[in-house]
């Protein structure tokens, strides 16, 4: 009872959105006896807004454990995962990779690959639209006398471009078995933005009492997903031996993205088209 009122308190709207993605294929394809995998879970992650057991990998958990995740620290400077080669059936990282130093992001994303059996969902903001929301949201804080600390280190390390992100899956997947590369956008920069401007506050109790309030708009929020959008949620689905496509990767992507002017009416949908493997790229 009581871990349910901590996480009804910890309950925040960014953090649920953020999270849609990869509970929708958890849904859709995962079973009890799945395993899943979090890189960079923080004290909680998936936990708060998934009712099954989870590994959490990190550097550092503050807070209390709600008994869901169990913990895995990461020790001082390690790249390499503590684990073995298709030990989860999932594997997720959630608004981690930006935070990473640029030369360790694609290795990041190989262990990624390399550490699940069938699905990789990635997520994180990409491209100068996030960065000048970020930039945004830093000085919005600084007028009301806060540190916004994730921002700021977005601006201190920069963030990646779509292009960067898909590139370094493509040249691990071909040590791996065949697989499916989805990339979609998440969240309507604007309406990110706006978000956040009304959820910021001074005191733990008022950003959680401004984030309880955005509870009902959730539906209309999971919505809000046309271009521009803050950030980009990219999907692996590694393929059985019946299914292997030959010596290609099928990518469903964005066509110039960043320069759609879709509308609530008439949304960006994903296209579809196969890219060469990377030992042909190389």
């Amino acid at each position: 009872m009581l871990n349910s009122l901590k996480r009804v308190y910890l309950w925040g709207i960014d953090g649920r959105l953020r999270y849609q993605p990869v509970m929708r294929i958890l849904r859709e394809h995962g079973r009890r006896e799945h395993s899943v995998l979090e890189v960079g879970s923080g004290p909680h992650g998936l936990t708060l807004y998934w009712p099954r057991s989870v590994v959490g990998y990190d550097t550092d958990f503050w807070g209390p454990n709600l008994g869901k995740l169990r913990r895995v620290k990461a020790e001082p400077g390690q790249k390499r995962l503590p684990f073995g080669n298709g030990q989860f059936d999932f594997v997720i990282s959630m608004d981690m990779l930006e935070h990473l130093p640029a030369e360790d992001r694609p290795e990041l994303i190989g262990e990624l690959v390399r550490v699940s059996r069938r699905w990789v969902v990635l997520t994180c903001p990409c491209g100068p639209l996030a960065l000048e929301c970020d930039r945004k949201l830093v000085d919005l804080c600084k007028q009301r006398g806060l540190n916004h600390r994730w921002a700021t280190e977005h601006l201190r390390r920069g963030l990646p471009d779509v292009w960067e992100v898909e590139r370094a899956f493509r040249l691990c997947l071909d040590r791996h078995a065949p697989a499916t590369l989805t990339v979609h956008g998440h969240l309507n920069t604007e309406t990110w933005y706006r978000l956040w401007r009304f959820t910021i506050a001074r005191g733990s109790l008022a950003r959680s009492a401004l984030n309880k309030l955005c509870w009902p708009l959730l539906p209309w929020l999971s919505r809000r997903n046309q271009e521009p959008t803050y950030r980009k949620v990219f999907t692996v689905e590694k393929l059985g031996e019946e299914n292997r496509p030959g010596e290609r990767h099928e990518l469903r992507t964005f066509a110039n993205a960043e320069n759609t002017s879709a509308s609530a009416e008439n949304p960006v949908r994903p296209q579809r088209r196969t890219v060469p493997s990377p030992n042909v790229l190389r």
